[in-house]
């Protein structure tokens, strides 16, 4: 764990953001959180670091309310709220944090905390794709691939999937990867060409 502005030994740095964090410093507050849930230099207490994320959150961390959101949507040290986890989420989203724009994106669609919209679950995830979110690049994808709030629209999505399948690594990758091969199995040459040139424009097509 890192102190503030040098390295300190774990037990050494919570002392340290615990007395700062007393003293209303957001960073600090967001810090202890951390150490409280990975058990960095403390015992590990998931209430606590949800109080800590809870108290930095609120004082405008962008970090803290991402990790508020989701304690909330796991239901980790806190009772689990859809709610208060759309509520966390927008606060992040609404200052240009990508995955909680995903988050949103995913919240609406599926109707967790708020009722089912394509239209804000579309815009969270342009959002998110305009940043490099992969996720957000296969859920678009798949958007316009069944036309999900979208008019149905295989190359556009082809696009999406190839962006996902060659920027992503893991799970994501291989199901990106299986819709790129599903879809281009459909396409002409020359739609196959108009995909393959809207995936190198990435996310910024809109």
């Amino acid at each position: 764990m890192k102190g503030i502005g040098v390295k300190k030994a774990p037990k050494t740095a919570v002392a340290l953001y615990r007395q700062a964090a007393k003293e209303g410093l957001a960073v600090a507050q967001y810090n202890l959180a951390l150490a409280y849930r990975r058990a960095t230099g403390v015992a590990r207490d998931e209430k606590l670091a949800t109080g800590w994320f809870r108290r930095a959150a609120k004082q405008g961390h962008v970090r803290a309310q991402y990790n508020l959101g989701q304690s909330y949507m796991q239901g980790v040290g806190v009772e689990r709220d859809d709610v208060e986890s759309v509520k966390w989420f927008r606060r992040a989203a609404s200052k240009g944090f990508d995955r909680e724009q995903y988050r949103l994106g995913q919240a609406y669609r599926r109707g967790l905390g708020v009722p089912i919209d394509l239209e804000p679950a579309l815009k969270w995830y342009w959002d998110a794709a305009r940043q490099g979110d992969m996720p957000a690049y296969y859920r678009l994808g798949r958007a316009y691939q069944v036309g999900e709030g979208v008019d149905k629209d295989l190359v556009e999505a082809l696009g999406w999937f190839l962006l996902a399948a060659n920027s992503s690594k893991g799970r994501l990758q291989r199901f990106a990867t299986h819709r790129v091969d599903t879809v281009t199995a459909i396409l002409t040459s020359d739609q196959l060409d108009t995909a393959r040139k809207k995936a190198l424009r990435g996310g910024q097509r809109k």
